[in-house]
Order: C-alpha cells, then structure tokens, then sequence
C-alpha cells in the first residue's frame, strides 16, 4: 500500500512539472522590502507583504534612538488604511513636544533632501525643513519628496516643499489634528 501512494505522488509531482505548474520555494537574500532580491530570479516588486513600503528594513525607524531628532526613537507609528482610502497614524513617543513629518512622493521631480529648506516661520515648517533657524538636521530620501505632512500634538496640516526661507514652505490644507491627550491622526 505505501507503495502504490508514494508512486501515485512522484506521478502527480512529475506532471506538475511537466505542465510547469511546480512550485518550488524561492528564498530572499536580503531583507523584505518594496523590492527584494529573490535566489534565482533577481530584483522584484514585492506587492503581498505588510512591508510593501519597506520601512521595516529603513535605517530611520525603529533605530533605538532615545530622541526622534528627525527618527522616531523609542517611539513607534503604525500606519493602516481602510477601504475608504483612509490613513490612520497611530504614534506612541515617549519624548512629548516632538512634530511627526511625513514625505510625499507625488509627481516627478521634487526634494531628495532638506538641505535647500530653510523655513523656521514655526514648529512645524522647522520639523520639515530641518532648520531651527541657526541649526539643521539633515534628512536625506530615498525618493524626490514634492509635499509634506507634518503634526504636532495639536494640529496637522500639509505643505507644498520649496527651496528658500521661512514661510517658503507652501501651506494647502489642515489634514487633521493630534490631539494632546491622544496619539491617533486619521487622514
């Protein structure tokens, strides 16, 4: 009897492969991100992980830093999205006074860093451009930024980025709020 089922299994296994549907396991040799490199086959797009944006494996989140100084620290942000096309930012920082900046990549061209911002015109314009008005934190991007979202713990808003000084930054829209006792910006 085992056999007749081990036979019956190289059987099936054999006309798998002969019609080209065997699936064999593909390993990565590296970390999981948008792209991946995949034993075999090379660089691809990965569109069924949780981390199809790769911030898992990007050296400025989650770093253990103990300030977010342009990181989030000890911190940490959980992105989800719903159906609707919400995007729910739920940030728990342990260092309070503190602006989250998020990076948009929206039409070609635009900012692979901040070092041409320098608009200290308030809190939030500083967070984007790095520039408290006699220091700057350098932030470099792996894309070509356009706009930018920032929130403090009462306010978020969106802004078009541009070379200059303060107020050169282009304020849009408000696109919700941090409440101080909360840690959840819904878009």
């Amino acid at each position: 009897m085992p056999e007749a089922f081990y036979a019956r299994i190289e059987d099936t296994l054999a006309a798998l492969r002969r019609e080209g549907t065997f699936k064999t396991m593909r390993f990565l040799e590296g970390p999981l991100a948008g792209h991946a490199d995949v034993e075999g086959v090379g660089r691809v797009l990965v569109m069924c992980s949780n981390d199809y944006l790769g911030f898992a494996a990007h050296p400025d989140l989650g770093n253990g830093s103990t300030a977010w100084g342009g990181n989030f620290g000890t911190g940490n942000m959980v992105v989800d999205d719903n159906v609707a096309g919400n995007l729910t930012f739920t940030i728990n920082a342990t260092t309070p006074g503190n602006a989250m900046v998020i990076y948009i990549d929206s039409v070609t061209g635009g900012f692979s860093d901040n070092s041409t911002f320098s608009d200290a015109g308030d809190g939030l314009r500083s967070a984007i451009s790095g520039w408290s008005g006699s220091a700057r934190s350098g932030l470099n991007l792996p894309f070509a930024a356009d706009y930018a979202i920032a929130a403090d713990s009462g306010y978020a808003g969106l802004w078009q980025l541009a070379a200059g000084g303060n107020n050169s930054l282009v304020w849009k829209a408000t696109v919700g709020s941090l409440p101080s006792s909360g840690s959840v910006l819904s878009l």
